[in-house]
């Protein structure tokens, strides 16, 4: 016997995760412009207006600290999206969501790294933490664009409008139509083997399904996350003209242009993770209460179980306490 003791909607965790992060940014940077503005600018020559991002969390007290607060906060919730993405999309037979599960905890790691170990205490350890970062970041998103980019067919499936289907049947239809066009879909779909050789292809196609990932919630967000992720990947085209005028030439006015695609990237990385909050919307997160010990199988009577030795007993206080949880 169990007892549901809270279920939440899964699209929590990345919207409190999306919250945190912008809010860590947000408040840093309004604290640093007010009381740090011109420390935050001017070290990189006049004509800067613009503070760097990375500059704003990791140099001066309190917007460094007031950052860190919020970065350790939804720290968890970013793991949280992480460990929800790998639970609804793993199979025996693929590694590939192991691969983006492991892409996507070593990435919080690194960023942890350029949180809490800024440039000016560790320049060498910030840089590769950084690097780090941008290569795992870079096998996220990729994974997430696979992992969403289905058909639309399963999308419907696993939202549960041919609720006639099993989820096996709707993961080897959905592998299997995902080749096809629409409307040869439509009539697939309605097809059913009638012969010795129609069963053995479809026992052929399942089993050629059955090593493929799941692809959960297909198209639900996946024209916003490519959106997201090739304004991103563009990014870097202006972010490395600007750190070459201002590393190389020293131009007057380069760190703010650069820290303008600074900002837009950071707001970009947080909005891709954020997206969550569509997929997951069809998602539930329960806490479960089991009877304690679980071997009495819900009765709270004095038997024992038989594989247990006959000096363990339940006390009378434990009983009352079970008969009282569970009533």
């Amino acid at each position: 016997m169990t007892r549901t003791l809270l279920t939440v909607n899964a699209r929590v965790v990345p919207a409190i995760h999306t919250g945190l992060a912008l809010t860590g940014f947000f408040a840093a940077f309004v604290t640093g412009t007010l009381l740090h503005y011109t420390k935050l600018t001017q070290p990189f020559g006049i004509g800067e207006w613009l503070p760097s991002a990375l500059v704003v969390i990791g140099r001066y007290f309190p917007e460094r600290s007031i950052f860190q607060i919020f970065a350790a906060l939804a720290s968890w919730f970013h793991i949280g999206i992480v460990v929800i993405w790998y639970f609804i999309t793993k199979t025996p037979n693929s590694k590939v969501p192991e691969l983006v599960f492991a892409s996507g905890l070593v990435r919080t790691v690194f960023l942890a790294g350029i949180i809490y170990i800024p440039s000016q205490d560790d320049h060498d350890t910030h840089d590769k933490c950084f690097a780090g970062y941008l290569l795992m970041t870079g096998i996220w998103f990729y994974g997430l664009l696979t992992f969403t980019g289905g058909t639309q067919d399963g999308a419907q499936q696993m939202k549960g409008e041919n609720v006639d289907q099993s989820a096996s049947e709707i993961a080897d239809s959905e592998a299997d139509m995902s080749i096809l066009p629409r409307h040869e879909q439509t009539i697939k779909s309605r097809e059913k083997p009638s012969s010795k050789l129609g069963h053995e292809q479809n026992e052929e196609d399942k089993e050629d399904s059955s090593k493929r990932y799941r692809k959960p919630h297909a198209t639900e967000g996946y024209k916003l996350r490519k959106q997201i992720a090739i304004t991103y990947a563009l990014l870097f085209i202006p972010l490395g003209h600007y750190m070459m005028q201002t590393r190389v030439y020293g131009l007057s006015g380069a760190v703010s242009k650069y820290a303008i695609f600074e900002w837009l990237a950071i707001i970009l990385d947080i909005a891709f993770d954020g997206v969550a909050m569509k997929e997951f919307n069809g998602l539930e997160l329960k806490v479960l209460a089991y009877p304690y010990p679980s071997h009495y199988n819900g009765s709270l009577g004095d038997e024992k179980d038989e594989n247990l030795d006959e000096d363990k007993t339940v006390s009378s206080s434990q009983k009352e306490h079970m008969e009282r949880y569970f009533a």
